[in-house]
């Protein structure tokens, strides 16, 4: 009598080369779905910290007076519901909400930050905001040297919670 019991090679190489294109199939896209996650986390802390410079701002916790200047407020001056200052892509942000007010008393938000891995948004308008903004690449360094529009003052709420004006 001739009890065969298991696979036979032929069995298990086509096994594995069955899992081998799946696996060449999924990880690409399960790779693509993390990163886009990732991506839209960072723009969604963005927004959170616009919402609360707002908010702080409408309060008056943080004083947004004069339409010739540009404000610049290290988001360590920000308390949101998170509170978080890291990037989804690990490390801290440094980053800045920037406000802007025009003459008819209407404010503008932008957004500019940097993770210790690199990922960076350059100034950016808050309606502007999109996982696209974000831009991978060493080496950059944010500034609080640029004035929007035609705007001659810069305050700037640095990481410490000190308040510098500079004059164009």
């Amino acid at each position: 009598m001739n009890n065969k019991k298991g696979f036979t090679l032929i069995e298990m190489l086509a096994v594995i080369v069955i899992l081998g294109l799946l696996m060449a199939i999924a990880i690409p896209t399960v790779t693509k779905t993390i990163e886009k996650s990732k991506r839209k986390t960072y723009i969604d802390n963005a927004i959170e910290y616009i919402s609360s410079a707002a908010q702080s701002i409408a309060n008056g916790e943080i004083l947004v007076r004069n339409s010739d200047t540009t404000y610049y407020i290290h988001i360590n001056n920000i308390k949101t519901e998170k509170g978080t200052k890291t990037s989804p892509y690990g490390g801290e942000f440094d980053a800045y909400v920037i406000v802007t007010l025009d003459e008819n008393n209407k404010f503008t938000y932008y957004w500019t930050s940097m993770d210790t891995g690199g990922h960076y948004v350059p100034i950016t308008e808050e309606k502007d905001l999109k996982i696209s903004s974000i831009i991978n690449g060493s080496g950059k360094q944010l500034s609080t040297t640029t004035n929007i529009g035609s705007r001659t003052v810069r305050v700037v709420y640095d990481r410490t919670g000190a308040k510098n004006t500079y004059k164009n």
